[in-house]
Formats: C-alpha cells, sequence, structure tokens
C-alpha cells in the first residue's frame, strides 16, 4: 500500500488550518500538484523522493530548501545526476535475465 512521502504529510499539515481550509490558495494547488506527482510516478514505476517533489514543485533557492526551512540545503545538480544513475542501473539490472 502506497504511502505520502513524510514530506507531503509535514507540508499539509503546515499549509492546513484546523477548520479544514488552506492558509492559501496557492498552498492547496502546490499539494495537488505535489499528489499528482506522486501518483505519476506510480503509474510510471519510478521512485521520487518527497525532497524532489518539494523542489519540483516549489523551486528551491540558493542555499535553501523551499518546505524544508532554511537549515536544509537543497539538492544539488549532482545528487540528481547520481541519483538518475543509479535509478537507471537498478532498472537494467531487473530487466537482466536471472541464470
Amino acid at each position: 500500500m502506497y504511502e505520502d512521502p513524510i514530506e507531503l504529510k509535514l507540508y499539509f499539515d503546515t499549509h492546513h488550518k484546523k477548520d479544514g481550509t488552506w492558509t492559501h490558495p496557492q498552498a492547496q494547488e502546490n499539494y495537488e500538484q505535489m499528489k499528482a506527482l506522486c501518483k505519476q510516478a506510480i503509474d510510471e514505476g519510478t521512485e521520487i523522493s518527497g525532497r524532489q517533489i518539494l523542489e519540483k514543485v516549489l523551486k528551491s533557492k540558493s542555499g535553501y530548501a523551499r518546505g524544508l526551512g532554511y537549515g536544509v540545503k537543497p539538492i544539488s545538480s549532482k545528487d540528481l545526476e547520481f541519483e538518475a544513475i543509479l535509478q537507471a542501473e537498478k532498472m537494467a539490472a531487473e530487466k537482466k535475465p536471472m541464470n
């Protein structure tokens, strides 16, 4: 069973009021985009981290990861490239027939 990444839960909790409304219409739109990215990844059979989702939807700034605060640095392009290589190797290994 699929469970939302913790980052999405945190975003929901910090942008949703006790009365069930959103703090801002943009917050609701961002959350819906995040959920759509999660669903797309599941449908395609790919993996995407909650942090990657936040960065795709909220965009990062230099030295600041939106949605995560000032103490967290954005994912670097080198890290993203490394993750893509690892995922490609994993998919290739899964497609190889076992002896």
